[in-house]
């Protein structure tokens, strides 16, 4: 699978990173530009395009980010742009954790990063 990002609704984002509810879910309510959802990250390379695609729903009005990842050098970097782990779940034999980037941290990461990004 590819990287995918997408745009969805806030409340949804907010219940997702509690495990209220499934990708499913957020996949099936209509989208809103309030939270960017990096559904899909499959290694560490993907993460420009990744960085592009969320900038683009940045400007199209996404506040924060939330994603789940599995893979050690992904997780340290999302902690140093500020993001918190808030769920462990088991997908298959792989541990994962959910995480959410705030308005501020989110606004900080990537609006440092919109300056020196190219669309």
């Amino acid at each position: 699978m590819d990287a995918c990002v997408l745009p969805v609704a806030a409340p949804y984002a907010l219940g997702w990173i509690k495990g209220q509810y499934d990708d499913a879910d957020l996949v099936l309510t209509r989208p809103k530009h309030e939270c960017v959802w990096l559904v899909n990250l499959p290694c560490q390379s993907a993460w420009r395009d990744c960085v592009r695609r969320i900038l683009r729903l940045r400007a199209a009005g996404c506040k924060f980010l939330i994603c789940r990842t599995g893979i050690d050098s992904v997780e340290r970097h999302l902690l140093h742009a500020g993001a918190t782990a808030t769920l462990q779940e088991t997908c298959g034999k792989e541990k994962k954790l959910r995480f959410i980037l705030m308005p501020t941290q989110f606004e900080n990461y990537f609006g440092r990063l919109a300056a020196t990004v190219k669309f």
